[in-house]
């Protein structure tokens, strides 16, 4: 009986099979896509995340230095503090449309850090003067070393609460 319904139906039997296996296989060919999207996706989330730490972690340094510098000014220790002019956030900028791929904290963290890093910039702008000698240097005056020294303060704290964020997984 089997064979008989197999010989009458051999045509639609093989439809079957071969119209399943074909479902079968770009069922399989979706989740496939799917999940190297998805790896994609946190790989680029990933370079985006480290390379904004990267800078975070140079910017922090950077002004830590400049905080130690003033501090030395005010205390009397030096005559003169050049603090550089050069920007620091190159990556940022470079990077700031692929921010989104990040997690919601991690990206508050960031445009708080480099908002903060903005507000430095201006305060250094407003109260420094450009040394002639090194264009790329700001000279601050003894009056003026505590707020830029607190504006340092305030971006190394931003910057690592960016960092923090950005170092988890």
């Amino acid at each position: 009986m089997p064979y008989d319904f197999l010989k009458e139906f051999q045509t639609l039997a093989v439809g079957v099979i071969g119209f399943g296996g074909v479902i079968i296989t770009q069922w399989r060919n979706g989740e496939l896509s799917r999940e190297m999207i998805s790896q994609q996706a946190k790989q680029e989330q990933r370079s985006v995340a480290c390379a904004i730490q990267a800078e975070l972690r140079f910017l922090r340094t950077s002004l830590q230095t400049q905080k130690e510098s003033l501090s030395k000014k005010n205390r009397g220790e030096l005559e003169n503090v050049l603090v550089p002019w050069n920007r620091s956030d190159q990556v940022y900028q470079n990077l700031i449309s692929q921010i989104g791929k990040l997690e919601p904290k991690q990206i508050e963290a960031i445009i708080l850090a480099y908002g903060q890093y903005e507000v430095y910039r201006s305060k250094l702008e407003l109260l420094g003067v450009q040394n002639q000698i090194k264009p790329s240097y700001v000279e601050v005056s003894e009056k003026w070393t505590l707020i830029i020294a607190e504006h340092c303060r305030h971006v190394i704290e931003k910057a690592d609460c960016a960092i923090e964020l950005l170092s988890r997984d």
